[in-house]
């Protein structure tokens, strides 16, 4: 064995001195990361996105780390309060924007503008950017949005010889002639219109109600917010027709939703978005917009969208906001993940891209700017609870106005006792 020589032994020592240091040094560089957690939907197709963008970013600002933290969806407002309230909540998450205005006020989001996000506001489709707005806070960038337009199956409407309807008794009539009995067994196994009247569905019935109203010229609550009007006459004539075409019309099922039905080719029309057609853009289905239930009322279409807020108790805001900008007001990720997911983007400049000026999106996008979201209110899911209520009574046969008026009553009581 040779022995070892006090040069040895000081070589060996530096030696180890400079590995022990650039272990050190690369953990500390890596310590020095910024890491940034996100709260986005685990589907494939909603994970591409967030990917590729982060993958980008890394090239933006090397020192930050972005962390997904994939969710079953973006609906869990409960899950996300519970995170909130015991500390463990993400830096940014994806949620319905119905729910933004409330958890700003809750001080669960923090108000963008003083990062400078009102300098954004003419990148996007107005009335996707007042969904965020509330009292001048901005607590929310846009990211995906939706609208609704009249579905229908152009192959039914050839063997009736039926018109796309432009009018609510157009769509009557056309619903009238497409709900048959093909069989002859004496039962309908054709109908020409189907509306969510179950009460398993009524969220989604409510979201398809308000936009009855404002094609009657009514609202759901005043102009500076304090009260509830969804039991004017308009509203409850609202109510009375989209009651109708199942109870005293006979032209869509009673207490039942087809949605399946109307894709395996036995409705002929149906009040639904772009989303409807993932995986099916090859079976012939059409939109159009939707009727105008008064001929003086321009048409609207209640609009749907999902936004990107920042915790208020995140310990790197402008790094996470710095992210959450460049995430949410570049076009790349918002193109990919309409593509994917038959969703439309938030962002005008996105429809300068050609995918994005072919059908659906091309043909949804024109209904953005008259769109109009539910009111930004931070009571919105209670009221909107109270909605559904009356909407279900009167398909059960209770008195719409009777109905309405119960619930705008405890909407204003809800109102009320806001501070």
């Amino acid at each position: 064995m040779k022995k070892i020589t006090t040069f040895h032994k000081a070589a060996f020592g530096i030696t180890a001195f400079l590995l022990v240091g650039a272990v050190v040094g690369s953990t500390t560089f890596a310590q020095q990361k910024t890491p940034i957690t996100i709260w986005w939907p685990q589907g494939d197709n909603e994970r591409k996105a967030l990917e590729q963008a982060i993958e980008d970013y890394k090239k933006v600002a090397p020192d930050v780390e972005i962390k997904p933290i994939w969710q079953a969806g973006s609906d869990d407002l409960q899950k996300l309060l519970v995170s909130y309230a015991g500390g463990d909540a993400p830096d940014l998450a994806r949620m319905d924007s119905v729910y933004v205005p409330s958890l700003g006020t809750q001080g669960v989001f923090a108000d963008l503008t003083k990062y400078g996000a009102g300098s954004l506001k003419a990148n996007y489709f107005t009335p996707v950017w007042n969904a965020n707005v509330l009292n001048n806070a901005v607590y929310g960038l846009p990211f995906d949005c939706s609208t609704l337009m009249l579905m229908y199956n152009p192959k039914l409407l050839a063997e009736t010889k039926t018109r796309v309807p432009r009018t609510y008794d157009e769509l009557i009539a056309a619903a009238k002639a497409n709900t048959r009995d093909t069989n002859g067994d004496g039962k309908i196994d054709v109908w020409g219109y189907t509306v969510p009247n179950s009460a398993l569905l009524s969220g989604w019935v409510q979201y398809q109600y308000v936009n009855w109203i404002w094609r009657l010229g009514g609202d759901v609550l005043s102009a500076d917010g304090k009260k509830a009007v969804f039991n004017s006459p308009a509203a409850v004539k609202a109510l009375e027709m989209l009651v109708a075409p199942s109870k005293s019309l006979k032209v869509a099922p009673d207490n039942a939703y087809y949605e399946q039905q109307f894709y395996s080719g036995s409705v002929a029309f149906m009040d639904m978005g772009p989303w409807a057609l993932n995986g099916r853009q090859d079976k012939g289905f059409s939109y159009t917009p939707l009727p105008r239930l008064d001929p003086k009322i321009p048409t609207t279409t209640s609009l749907g969208s999902y936004s990107i807020g920042l915790f208020s108790t995140s310990k790197q805001p402008d790094a996470a906001y710095k992210f959450l900008r460049f995430f949410s007001s570049t076009p790349k990720y918002q193109v990919d993940f309409a593509q994917r997911t038959f969703l439309l983007s938030s962002l005008r400049a996105a429809y300068n891209d050609p995918r994005m000026k072919k059908a659906p999106w091309s043909t949804f996008q024109q209904t953005l700017p008259s769109a109009r979201a539910r009111p930004s209110t931070a009571v919105w899911p209670q009221i909107a609870d109270f909605m559904a209520q009356a909407i279900t009574n009167a398909f059960l046969g209770k008195d719409a106005q009777a109905s309405l008026d119960e619930a705008v009553a405890k909407t204003n009581d809800v109102l009320a006792k806001q501070k």
